[in-house]
């Protein structure tokens, strides 16, 4: 019976011991960066418009613009492959793609704190789809940096998996309440302009983080062998062979792995998921407002 109260508690000790890991709080603060979005073109835009005097249908509507989180995987295979000018050798393959996309939200954020919703309703709509865009491309940079740093250390998995998830809902729930917290007094434009303050303390992370090391480029140089041998030496075969490395390897080998109908059901839950998210999930602040909520009553 002592033996097992000892065993016990020495798996506890060593499941604490592993939330010290530095590498955990790099992920924390990866998550915070992919929640905070959320508010700023979910929950603060849907009280904004609301306050602005939109109807319910133009707010659903506006929803629209969180179908991209359904899409990101298309266009996912790029970040592995692209690297960027400057910012790639400086910062490295995952950080870059970051920063860079933190800096369109940044440029976003600071542009809709300047518009009027209720006058330029387009434009807006249109500044709320670049964060999207930018958001669900961040997402993707974010996830292969969380795997690409924990690697094979499976005894780290799950508390990196806790802490991207707690990151997550810290980034997302914080910001909404100082958000709707001040909007009452501040008003809106003064709010976004708090939450372009933020982006900027999370691009200062972004920059102080560790780029994590991984076997990328050796794959890839592997890939480009084979396709290489099988297309042969064509005109068009580098293009060829750069096209299939870059965007069909990866979605071959997600296929390969799980197969055909697993791969199809993955990938049809997420995309109706994302679907039904999109639109339904934004319009609780709506109903919130319809029966008499204020501001600082929904921060609470």
């Amino acid at each position: 019976m002592l033996s097992k109260q000892q065993g016990a508690a020495q798996s506890w000790r060593q499941a604490l011991a592993s939330y010290r890991d530095i590498r955990l709080l790099f992920i924390f603060f990866m998550g915070c960066a992919s929640g905070f979005p959320w508010v700023l073109i979910g929950s603060n835009m849907s009280g904004w418009l609301n306050d602005a005097g939109l109807s319910r249908a133009a707010i659903g509507y506006f929803g629209s613009v969180f179908v991209v989180y359904a899409l990101n995987f298309l266009w996912a295979p790029l970040l592995d492959r692209v690297k960027l000018p400057l910012l790639g050798n400086r910062l490295g393959q995952r950080r870059s793609w970051i920063l860079l996309m933190q800096s369109m939200m940044l440029l976003a954020t600071l542009a809709i704190a300047f518009t009027n919703p209720a006058q330029s309703l387009l434009f807006t709509s249109l500044l709320a789809m670049a964060i999207a865009i930018a958001s669900a491309t961040q997402d993707v940079a974010i996830d292969a940096y969380r795997i690409e740093l924990i690697g094979d250390d499976t005894v780290r998995v799950a508390p990196a998996a806790a802490m991207g998830v707690i990151g997550w809902w810290t980034g997302y729930s914080l910001p909404g309440y100082f958000a709707f917290a001040n909007a009452d007094q501040f008003g809106w434009p003064a709010v976004y302009l708090g939450m372009a303050v933020l982006i900027g303390l999370l691009m200062v992370f972004t920059l102080c983080s560790r780029e994590p090391q991984s076997q990328r480029e050796q794959l890839q140089r592997d890939a480009v062998a084979r396709y290489q041998s099988r297309l042969g030496q064509a005109r068009t075969a580098p293009y060829l062979v750069w096209l299939s490395v870059t965007v069909l390897e990866p979605f071959a080998e997600f296929f390969r792995r799980n197969g055909w109908q697993l791969a199809i059901l993955i990938i049809s839950f997420v995309f109706l998921f994302k679907v039904g998210e999109a639109f339904l999930g934004r319009m609780s602040i709506q109903f919130y407002k319809e029966i008499g909520f204020s501001n600082q009553q929904i921060a609470e």
